[in-house]
């Protein structure tokens, strides 16, 4: 008569078989399974390397800012101050970097802003170029011949 115990734990399989009086003993390693690959594993790399663009760009936008307009650092555009001068060169900021061909929300997740806020000055700021040439506009312009 036989009698047979199987028992799994991790990537082993011991076996116990008693025939006729006599016990057998196996252990057998399971095959590992492949890696599993990550679903669209190529996106997320071109997404990281966006990410990391844009912040090379804003980073540069920054730099030139403080030198040109004169700001003491560049916690002052990223911060929640709302004085006229610091506030055109945020928006001008924003809009270099929009015409970049960087996405709203990836601008704002970085300079610490909703996308909504992004979107709003981008649009206040065409709108403004629209009308006449403004500080706005020179702000771009330096901005985007410093980089």
């Amino acid at each position: 008569m036989a009698k047979n115990v199987v028992m799994c734990a991790g990537d082993q399989m011991n076996m116990a078989i008693e025939v006729d009086g006599l016990d057998y003993y196996a252990r057998f390693a399971l095959p590992t399974p492949p890696p599993r690959r990550r679903k669209n594993h190529h996106r997320w790399r071109d997404y990281e390397r966006r990410e990391s663009r844009c912040r090379a760009d804003l980073s540069a936008f920054l730099r030139v800012a403080v030198l040109v307009g004169g700001l003491s650092s560049s916690k002052d555009i990223t911060g929640s101050d709302r004085r006229r001068e610091i506030t055109e060169w945020r928006h001008a900021i924003y809009l270099a970097a929009w015409r970049r061909g960087h996405s709203l929300s990836l601008i704002g997740r970085l300079m610490g802003r909703d996308h909504t806020t992004i979107r709003s000055a981008v649009m206040r700021a065409e709108a403004a170029r629209n009308d006449s040439w403004s500080t706005l506009d020179r702000h771009v312009l330096r901005l985007e011949a410093g980089c």
